[in-house]
C-alpha cells in the first residue's frame, strides 16, 4: 500500500500518489540536428537575458534545429518523433564552460508538459514544419496560438566535413523557475539545472551555408542583437544518450 507520507517515500511528479510521469534513468533518441551559429551585432541585449551567476562569453549566438527520429525510453508511441529549434547562448557558470538552453519550441505539447514538470526545461510550444530534400533543409518556426511565422531558416550542404571535429559539448545548461502560488515576487524553485549526457555516436557530419529570416512574430530580444547570416552551419545526424540531470546552482 502507498503511503506518499511514509518517511522514504520518494516525491517524483504529480500527482504524487500515482505521477504521471514514471521516473527514467536513461534516454536514448536518434536525430538529425542542424546548428547554426550567428554572431550579435549588440552583444549587451543577448547578455541582457542571461541571469547571474552565468555570464555572457562572447558575441554568439547558436540555434539548432532537432528532429527526433527515434526516441528509446518507453514513452508511447506518438510523442516519439517531433521536430524543435533551441536557441543557445554560450556562457560561464561556477568557472565551467557552459551553452545557456534559453527556450526551446517544440511541436509536440506532450514533450513540453514532461520536461516543464520534470526537469524545468525551458520548452513553449511552437510549430516547426521542416523539408529536406538530402541533407538541404527549409525550416519554419510559426506561432502555436496565432500560426504566425517567427522565425525562417536555411541550410545548404557543402559537400566537405567541418573544420572543427565534433569534441566533448560544453554542460548544457537552464534556468528551472517555478514562481510562489501567492503571486509574491518570490520563487517555490529557481535553480540553474545540467543536463547529463553519455558519448554521442556520430553518423554523419558536414558543413555547409545557413540563413536566418526574421517573420512577424520573432523574439524580440533576436532581432535587437542584430542576428545576420550564420558564419558556421553544420548537419549532424547523431545518437544521444541522455543519463539525467543535475542542479549546478540553487538560488533558494
Amino acid at each position: 500500500m502507498i503511503n506518499v507520507n511514509d518517511k522514504g517515500f520518494r516525491y517524483f511528479s504529480m500527482p504524487v500518489h500515482n505521477p504521471y510521469y514514471k521516473q527514467a534513468s536513461e534516454i536514448h533518441f536518434s536525430a538529425d540536428i542542424y546548428s547554426f551559429e550567428y554572431k550579435a551585432e549588440r552583444p549587451e541585449v543577448i547578455a541582457g537575458i542571461v541571469p547571474r551567476p552565468m555570464v555572457y562569453m562572447g558575441d554568439g549566438i547558436r540555434l539548432l534545429v532537432n528532429m527526433v527520429k527515434e526516441l528509446k525510453s518507453g514513452f508511447p508511441e506518438d510523442c516519439t518523433v517531433w521536430n524543435e529549434i533551441t536557441i543557445m547562448i554560450p556562457v560561464t557558470c561556477k568557472n565551467y564552460r557552459c551553452e545557456y538552453i534559453c527556450e526551446a519550441y517544440c511541436s509536440d505539447v506532450k514533450m513540453i508538459v514532461f520536461d516543464r514538470e520534470v526537469l524545468g526545461f525551458p520548452r513553449l510550444p511552437g510549430h516547426v514544419s521542416a523539408v529536406r530534400e538530402g541533407k538541404r533543409l527549409t525550416a519554419k518556426l510559426t506561432d502555436f496560438s496565432d500560426g504566425k511565422g517567427m522565425i525562417g531558416l536555411s541550410f545548404v550542404p557543402s559537400g566537405l566535413p567541418p573544420e572543427r571535429q565534433l569534441g566533448a559539448p560544453p554542460k548544457r545548461i537552464f534556468l528551472k523557475y517555478i514562481p510562489s502560488s501567492d503571486l509574491s515576487d518570490a520563487a517555490d524553485v529557481k535553480k540553474i539545472v545540467e543536463m547529463k549526457y553519455g558519448r554521442p555516436l556520430l553518423h554523419d557530419n558536414e558543413k555547409g551555408t545557413g540563413s536566418i529570416e526574421f517573420l512577424e512574430k520573432a523574439p524580440e530580444f533576436l532581432r535587437e542583437a542584430g542576428i545576420r547570416g550564420a558564419i558556421e552551419a553544420n548537419y549532424l545526424y547523431l545518437d544521444i544518450h541522455i543519463l539525467g540531470a543535475s542542479v549546478l546552482h540553487n538560488y533558494i
